[in-house]
């Protein structure tokens, strides 16, 4: 990151280059204060880089809602591409939801999905689908990870509009 320095009379300006002479820990600490705040092109590949905070909203819990009401495969895993409906499909949100600890999906060594499209809830997210836990509604995150969590602790009601109620969404047919 390059940032632009007065002198002191306030008439030349001059470039400084916060990493240069950096240590890697010191690099990764000027990093974090860039991506949280307006963002920025990384110095070493060059991909603009933020920090996102991701709220906990009501297509996120109504997907939720559908997995947790699903019948797996024999292997236990929700082929979604095959059997969600187009309302799901159109925004899908279940890759948001693994921020939260609510979903998984099947990987292989090194991290690479085995499958697209393979979802399952987990218990936790059972547990918050039924009402039976809180979860904070935001989420920090960056480059798929979480860094940090904010916000009240809301329970899934707490993430519907008056239009989908919890005891509505439960009842729906999901394939409308």
């Amino acid at each position: 990151m390059i940032e632009m320095i007065e002198d002191n009379d306030g008439e030349e300006l001059s470039y400084a280059n916060l990493y240069e002479g950096a240590t890697l820990d010191q690099a990764r600490d000027i990093w974090r204060g860039v991506i949280e705040g307006e963002g920025d092109a990384c110095p070493v590949c060059d991909r603009w880089g933020k920090m996102y905070r991701r709220p906990l909203g009501g297509t996120m819990v109504r997907q939720l809602i559908w997995l947790c009401q699903q019948n797996p495969r024999d292997d236990g895993w929700i082929d979604v591409q095959e059997t969600a409906p187009a309302w799901m499909l159109r925004t899908p949100q279940l890759g948001t939801l693994r921020h939260w600890g609510f979903v998984t999906t099947p990987h292989k060594p090194g991290g690479k999905t085995a499958s697209a499209g393979l979802w399952k809830p987990t218990d936790l997210g059972f547990m918050f689908a039924y009402g039976r836990v809180t979860a904070p509604k935001y989420k920090y995150v960056y480059n798929d990870t979480v860094f940090n969590s904010e916000g009240p602790e809301v329970y899934l009601s707490d993430c519907l509009t008056d239009k989908h109620k919890h005891e509505d969404v439960l009842g729906a047919s999901h394939y409308d």
